[in-house]
């Protein structure tokens, strides 16, 4: 009898642990779910935003008053391959990118050769940027530290990089750059002008 009554009393011990070990299996379930719910959201969200980045920029045209010419001077001063000849082009390749020169003449049919200045800026390592600043100044090119050009003989070092203008032979503003506009945020030594006004950038909505 005594036998019994102990296996009596473990077995209501054992409906009772049952219940609560259901139930924080139950509430742990719940959780588990909860989670793999939000890792689910959270992979959607940042597959969606690595589909959005596999957009590029994948080639731009440039006016120019000899597309040869001004391709060569890119590639030269820039180190990078020779530009090759495609249609009515002279294309410089810029990793992914492509600058297509074609003389102003046929890209904007005008028989007066006005060239609109545009700006070109390129992203450049520390290394990259020393041997570019020394063929812009073996080539006594002007250059400047800002793009208003009031600083000449300039660079400037804003985000905690370097970087420095200068002009091509169609009057473009070209620019190397270290670092990305403020990507030194506001706590850099030298922050960017664009972003030391306002303290962040805005997003159009």
């Amino acid at each position: 009898m005594k036998y019994t009554m102990l296996v009596h009393h473990d077995e209501a011990a054992f409906v009772k642990i049952t219940k609560d070990k259901q139930q924080r299996m139950l509430a742990q379930s719940v959780a588990l779910t909860q989670q793999l719910h939000h890792y689910l959201l959270g992979l959607t969200l940042s597959t969606e935003r690595i589909t959005t980045m596999t957009i590029q920029l994948n080639h731009t045209i440039v006016a120019a008053h000899d597309k040869d010419i001004s391709a060569m001077f890119l590639t030269e001063i820039l180190g990078l391959p020779a530009p090759i000849l495609v249609g009515p082009f002279a294309v410089v390749t810029v990793c992914d990118t492509t600058l297509d020169y074609m003389n102003v003449e046929e890209y904007r049919s005008s028989a007066t050769g006005e060239i609109t200045s545009q700006h070109y800026a390129f992203l450049v390592s520390e290394a990259e940027f020393d041997e570019i600043f020394e063929r812009i100044r073996q080539r006594c090119l002007p250059y400047w530290a800002d793009p208003g050009r009031l600083e000449r003989d300039q660079i400037n070092t804003w985000d905690g990089g370097r970087g420095v203008y200068f002009g091509d032979p169609n009057g473009h503003l070209l620019e190397i750059i270290t670092r990305p506009y403020g990507s030194g945020g506001t706590t850099a030594s030298r922050v960017h002008p664009l972003f030391a006004a306002t303290g962040h950038d805005r997003t159009l909505r």
